[in-house]
């Protein structure tokens, strides 16, 4: 070995936790070099008195009182849980009647009128054989926009197998809020701590 092995290897030499390789190195190292010798000696002396002295023994009164000045601190929970969880039975009342005031008025937004479904094309190109590609794909616009039209009447119409359908959906919306607001945000998120 050329160069003098650093004073952590000669530590784990002297440990015998070097490697059987690099073990053998630092060995032949120090029968050649007086130096490391004496470094090897006064490391050797330093590892076997702090192995002579004492291990200090700690009173029970002693962990005791450290254990008591550890304070556990629990954090509030942020404005921002605070206001979900007060709020949230409020935000399930509103989205409830929204939801039936939607289905009530039968509003019907102007992409679900079949009118704009149907194709110009058969009035821009003239050839036969495009006028009947266009002519079976405006029936089949045309039944399935009535299919639709009347699966949305279904849910409008003041019949009393819609009405049943409609409480139906507004039990369902409420009770899947009230969940959310119970078990999402009044137990979940304060697990994890700070939003």
């Amino acid at each position: 070995m050329t160069t003098h092995p650093a004073k952590e290897t000669l530590f784990e030499f002297l440990d015998g936790t070097l490697a059987p390789a690099e073990s053998e190195r630092v060995r032949g190292h120090l029968a050649q070099c007086e130096t490391c010798q004496r470094d090897a000696a006064v490391q050797g002396l330093i590892a076997s008195a702090i192995q002579l002295q004492p291990k200090p023994v700690l009173s029970r009164e002693f962990t005791a009182s450290v254990m008591a000045r550890i304070v556990v601190k629990e954090e509030a929970p942020s404005f921002l849980l605070k206001a979900l969880a007060s709020w949230g039975s409020l935000a399930a009342v509103a989205l409830t009647l929204i939801v039936m005031g939607f289905i009530a008025l039968s509003i019907t937004p102007s992409w679900m009128m079949p009118s704009l479904w149907t194709s110009k094309a058969s009035v821009q190109n003239p050839s036969p054989s495009i006028n009947k590609i266009v002519a079976d794909y405006d029936a089949f616009v045309a039944e399935k926009s009535a299919d639709f039209q009347r699966f949305w009447t279904g849910l409008t119409t003041t019949d009393a197998d819609s009405h049943v359908w409609t409480w139906m959906l507004a039990f369902g919306v409420i009770g899947g809020l009230m969940l959310v607001d119970r078990y999402v945000v009044r137990r979940v998120w304060p697990q994890f701590g700070r939003l």
